[in-house]
């Protein structure tokens, strides 16, 4: 946030601040959309993603084509190699 009176105040990722007239509130965010095949991504990658809660299982599969177990999370590597198979 860069305040009327010029200062800058940095945030986290989350929190709760008041912005007045003449504030400037700015956001920055990853962007882009990705490198390469998303059906090719390493099936341990996408769930390490999971893991950190940066996307969901079905996401998971839509997106990726890696079919996921719960509980533990576990990727199922004869199902997702299927999906993939299905969607080439």
């Amino acid at each position: 946030i860069r305040r009327a009176d010029g200062r800058v105040q940095p945030q986290v990722a989350k929190f709760l601040t008041t912005v007045n007239d003449g504030d400037l509130f700015q956001v920055r965010l990853a962007g882009g959309g990705g490198h390469g095949d998303p059906l090719t991504r390493d099936p341990e990658a996408v769930l390490a993603d999971l893991r950190e809660e940066k996307l969901t299982v079905q996401h998971a599969r839509d997106a990726y084509g890696v079919v996921i177990i719960e509980p533990g999370p576990t990727v199922d590597l004869a199902a997702t190699a299927a999906l993939r198979r299905e969607r080439r």
